[in-house]
């Protein structure tokens, strides 16, 4: 493997972000073009639980396409050490985001 596994857990986590951001400014700008009135419930689960099977396969993708590959090839130190690396770093960005929104928030 030529890539260092903590620069390429660092891209995962990067691209993971913005993938998650992306998903949420869309749902933040297309409230404004929601009805008035409720959804059918059972129309409004599917399209949740549809969207959140697609996200996770996309989640998937990005974290895991790139161990999976090396764990195949036989590189399963290096996989385990992207996998672990990935994780640290989506837990600093959450700890970030966290921290944006305490400030933002004023709650402390």
């Amino acid at each position: 493997m030529k890539q260092d596994p903590k620069f390429v857990a660092l891209l995962q986590a990067i691209g993971l972000t913005f993938y998650v951001l992306g998903v949420a400014s869309l749902f933040s700008n297309l409230a404004g073009f929601a009805p008035r009135t409720a959804p059918d419930p059972v129309l409004a689960a599917s399209f949740f639980l549809l969207l959140f099977v697609l996200s996770a396969l996309i989640s998937g993708a990005i974290l895991l396409a790139y161990p999976i590959t090396l764990f195949f090839n036989g590189h399963r130190k290096q996989a385990l050490a992207v996998v672990g690396w990935s994780i640290g770093w989506l837990l600093m960005f959450v700890l970030i985001f966290f921290g944006f929104i305490v400030l933002r928030a004023k709650i402390f």
